[in-house]
């Protein structure tokens, strides 16, 4: 099964065809989804808040299934942005298969990010694939807090990892004058002995680390760091990343994705044909 799977291709031009047969009803959502499960074949679930407001739509191809059945180990989740102009939110799930290649294996679109949204999205995502769910080894995303903490309650058995690059983007951004009151000097030290920190490859080089920002950063650094991070460091350390994340360490798989998306996707597109928005088949 998995060979044959793996023969199956997602092309950019497959993620195109749903959004171009959906232009001409703009924001119709009775039509997408009609679309959707009529000519796509998807499995199509909508969220609505408690006056019938439009909160969120899952969708998902038989491929799709297949590909998170065959290979469920490792999955990465992550959101783009500016792609609809209603502003919603689309998240996409993806998988590695046994050739390394990626595979979408679910999308959601969401009005809101708040925790009844994304844990329905991810209810739903357990829903489909109950068959595999306890086979999910880890999850690979960002470091929002409200999103680690739902995939932590529904997938109880799967470590929750914090991509490598959002983690250092997290820290450089926070250490700045204003934050930190650093000098540049003293930023550009920090930032090394940070980075230091997240490539520790084992527990006791963090431990050298960590001992050695505690005797040389500021206290500002030092308590931020503290809140933020050494209570989940096996959640983002290069020595801890070893459970079912078949090597990866960053969401560079969805990053690259995401940036064909934004390519072939006009900004701002009506939900949600983006004139490129379809997902393989």
């Amino acid at each position: 099964m998995r060979r044959k799977i793996a023969t199956w291709v997602s092309t950019m031009k497959d993620l195109s065809n749903i959004a171009y047969g959906m232009k001409s009803a703009s924001n119709d959502l009775e039509h997408v989804v009609k679309e959707l499960k009529d000519i796509y074949k998807c499995n199509v679930h909508i969220l609505h808040d408690s006056v019938n407001q439009f909160k969120a739509l899952y969708f998902s191809t038989d491929f799709m299934r297949r590909a998170i059945k065959s290979w469920p180990e490792f999955v990465s989740v992550d959101g783009t942005y500016k792609l609809l102009n209603l502003g919603f939110t689309v998240f996409i799930m993806l998988v590695e298969d046994s050739n390394g290649q990626s595979e979408i294996a679910a999308v959601a679109l969401t009005a809101h990010e708040d925790k009844e949204t994304f844990s329905w999205f991810m209810n739903i995502f357990k829903e489909e694939n109950s068959i595999c769910e306890n086979q999910i080894k880890c999850f690979m995303g960002d470091k929002d807090l409200l999103q680690r903490n739902v995939i932590k309650e529904i997938f109880p058995q799967a470590q929750v990892y914090i991509c490598l690059f959002h983690t250092l983007k997290t820290m450089k951004r926070e250490m700045c004058k204003e934050k930190m009151n650093l000098t540049n000097q003293e930023r550009m030290k920090t930032l090394e002995l940070l980075q230091n920190l997240v490539y520790s490859g084992s527990e006791e080089e963090y431990d050298r680390n960590y001992q050695l920002l505690q005797e040389t950063a500021s206290q500002l650094v030092i308590n931020y760091y503290n809140k933020n991070w050494h209570d989940i460091k096996h959640e983002w350390t290069v020595y801890s990343m070893c459970h079912g994340n078949l090597l990866n360490r960053t969401n560079n798989r969805l990053e690259a994705i995401n940036g064909k998306l934004k390519q072939v996707i006009e900004k701002n597109s009506s939900f949600p044909h983006n004139n490129d928005v379809r997902i393989m088949f």
